[in-house]
């Protein structure tokens, strides 16, 4: 049987080590030949002894003993380093006694091959968090195992408050280094009683595997990597080396045969009831052997849409579907779609084995109506089976004045051609970048700050994840969904959204609204049913959510800190591209001016948002009468782009945890805001 054992996933056992000192002299004497009487033992008595002989140098036989510990206070039998199984190493040498906290395991090809253990020490004595360090010089190593590690890569592709798995990191003065390794779909369940020694074993399972490096380039630059991948494994399949990148079907998603395939076409944009996808022709290619080859005798079921031009259109909440039965279903190894498309479409694809829910697979830049933007877009239908980003990270801090960090990552989601009767499956990867750059400057009394960013529309950081019998809803991402990079605005110790294995945000606090940090809202510090600027004599110290002052960016009325999403913790949005830059000078100790320009826009919308923009502050304290802080600014808007966001409402007769959505009213489309 062909076994595997990762490096990073293989087997990952913590013991309680005593010192080493005392693991000599706990080595248990080892005898060649049959076990020695001790010849002092021999005491020709009636009376029946039962201490072992090998004590009877140290205690003498005793008929009994009166057990009174007021003096001396009773002991347990075996000191605690004493405790658990004897352990040796694979040349049958012994190393210690000690408690197995916790395994990981994977074997291929077996049947339930991947087994997590954690011992119900792991969670009674450690809290669920193991440590074990080491240094040497400047050579400093940890490894943490832990349900709830805060773990940050980068913002854009790894950044979680409470990461399940190993972590590992090895920090020196020129390079740092960090290794991630989880079962993301089922990361194991600590054991119910002291004696169960079986962990949770899957056959159909989903790993992450992740690290990042950096090096220390001169005394001002730092260069990094980043790499993480997250992919669906079958263990009672062979091991394959592709399998750690492109993943592999889920026993569930290969169960049958892909009878019919339904592709659903629709307007991107479908608000503004303009434009719309349209379809001037279609085909499918099959490949049973060699190339893909276009079958003109396949033709589609289609509904809906509406002729217009010699094509099939399909505007606001319109859509076409095509759907295709497939002849021969058992001899297809890869399915390939040609569609000519024009205008604002969408394209998304299902089929008998992902009913009822459509994956996107195709989309629009911008809102063309014209038709301009003919074009043929070619994919193979597959399910998903594994998720990778990578990366590359930039840091100049302190040259001439000047500060740099800039980030570029691609994200690579791979799919396979689902068929039992194959082994091997094709494999088609959608790949799409992100990438920001920042840039400050100071040189005392002026000031200066830059920052570009661009993040295509299909960026991702999330993957699907299996149940226990490989089943994946890919209409629940409460229940099969993994972030990379989670929901966290207010930056405590748990999601802001449900995902599986995550504990609720219990707090409730809304971002911006608990300043003092005292887990209670500003606004309502006494906890009742009504908002404190609507109570007698509290309001005097609170102002309503209407009278906040702060820094409104993107124009939708609502302050910046306060806003709130259901979305990953980019540093910018998804499908946001732009640029935004301010030059200032303190003219005086505490007195503040500085004027920029931001442009910002959506690469699957004709959607953009342009602001120029002065600010004067000034923040001093005077002695004699008291602090003055005096803000003003004044900015020319042009913004169509719509920010839409969850506003923290206390409604009478509640607690004050109501997140309702907020849509942006648009008010500044061609205005003076001040």
């Amino acid at each position: 049987m062909e076994k595997f054992r990762s490096a990073l996933a293989g087997f990952v056992l913590l013991l309680l080590l005593p010192s080493a000192s005392r693991v000599e002299a706990q080595q248990p004497e080892i005898y060649f030949a049959d076990v020695p009487v001790h010849v002092g033992t021999l005491d020709p008595v009636v009376r029946k002894n039962y201490l072992l002989q090998n004590l009877y140098y140290q205690y003498q036989y005793v008929p009994w003993e009166y057990t009174n510990y007021a003096k001396n206070h009773y002991n347990r039998y075996t000191r605690v380093e004493l405790e658990g199984e004897t352990w040796y190493d694979v040349f049958g040498s012994y190393i210690t006694r000690g408690f197995g906290i916790y395994s990981w395991s994977q074997t291929q090809p077996q049947a339930f091959g991947s087994d997590v253990f954690k011992r119900q020490q792991y969670s009674s004595w450690f809290n669920r968090l193991v440590v074990a360090s080491d240094v040497k010089g400047q050579y400093h190593m940890a490894l943490t195992i832990g349900d709830q590690i805060r773990t940050t890569l980068t913002p854009l592709t790894f950044s979680k408050p409470a990461f399940s798995g190993i972590q590992w990191d090895f920090l020196s003065d020129k390079y740092q280094l960090t290794a991630l390794a989880s079962r993301v779909s089922s990361p194991g369940f600590t054991a119910l009683y002291v004696e169960q020694k079986e962990g949770q074993t899957l056959t159909s399972l989903v790993n992450l595997f992740g690290g990042r490096g950096t090096v220390q380039v001169g005394d001002f630059a730092k260069a990094g990597f980043t790499y993480v991948n997250s992919q669906i494994n079958r263990t009672d399949l062979p091991f394959t080396g592709k399998g750690l990148t492109e993943g592999q079907l889920s026993s569930e998603q290969n169960r049958d045969l892909i009878r019919w395939i339904a592709i659903r076409i629709s307007d991107d944009s479908p608000e503004d009831h303009i434009g719309g996808g349209r379809l001037f022709s279609e085909k499918i290619f099959f490949r049973r052997q060699g190339q893909p080859q276009a079958r003109e005798d396949v033709r589609p079921l289609i509904e809906g849409g509406f002729r217009r031009g010699g094509a099939l259109a399909a505007g606001g909440g319109e859509h076409i579907l095509l759907t295709y039965t497939l002849p021969e279903p058992e001899t297809i190894r890869e399915i390939e779609f040609e569609l000519v498309l024009s205008n604002d479409y969408l394209v998304e694809v299902t089929s008998n084995l992902q009913e009822p829910f459509f994956l996107p697979v195709a989309q629009a830049r911008g809102n063309v109506t014209d038709g301009s933007n003919q074009t043929v877009i070619r994919f193979d239908y597959g399910l998903p089976t594994a998720h990778e980003v990578a990366g590359l990270t930039l840091e100049v801090t302190d040259v001439l004045g000047f500060r740099l960090l800039g980030e570029y990552d691609v994200s690579r989601r791979h799919r396979k051609t689902p068929s039992p009767n194959f082994l091997a499956h094709v494999n088609s990867v959608t790949q799409s970048d992100a990438w920001y750059g920042n840039l400050n400057w100071l040189q005392y009394p002026y000031f200066a700050q830059g920052e570009v960013f661009s993040i295509e529309p299909e960026y991702q950081t999330k993957m699907f994840i299996t149940n226990e019998i490989g089943v994946i809803n890919y209409d629940s991402p409460s229940l099969h969904l993994f972030e990379f990079v989670d929901d966290n605005e207010d930056g405590d110790r748990t999601p802001d959204w449900v995902r599986r294995f995550s504990e609720r945000d219990s707090d409730g606090i809304f971002p911006g609204w608990d300043e003092n940090n005292d887990f209670r809202p500003d606004i309502n510090r006494n906890t009742n049913k009504i908002p404190d600027y609507e109570e007698p004599f509290l309001r005097y110290s609170v102002d309503p959510p209407e009278f906040l002052f702060g820094i409104d960016m993107n124009n939708n009325t609502i302050i910046d800190r306060y806003e709130d999403d259901e979305l990953p913790d980019y540093p910018y949005k998804v499908d946001h591209h732009g640029y935004n830059m301010y030059i200032g000078a303190e003219i005086v100790p505490d007195v503040r001016f500085m004027v920029g320009r931001s442009r910002e826009e959506l690469w699957s919308d004709d959607k953009r948002a342009r602001t120029s923009y002065a600010l004067f502050t000034v923040d001093r304290i005077y002695p004699q009468f008291g602090r003055l802080r005096f803000f003003e600014r004044i900015k020319q808007v042009k913004d169509n782009l719509p920010d839409n966001v969850l506003q923290w409402v206390q409604r009478r007769g509640s607690f004050g945890q109501d997140r309702v959505s907020f849509q942006d009213p648009l008010v500044a489309q061609d205005t003076w805001v001040n």
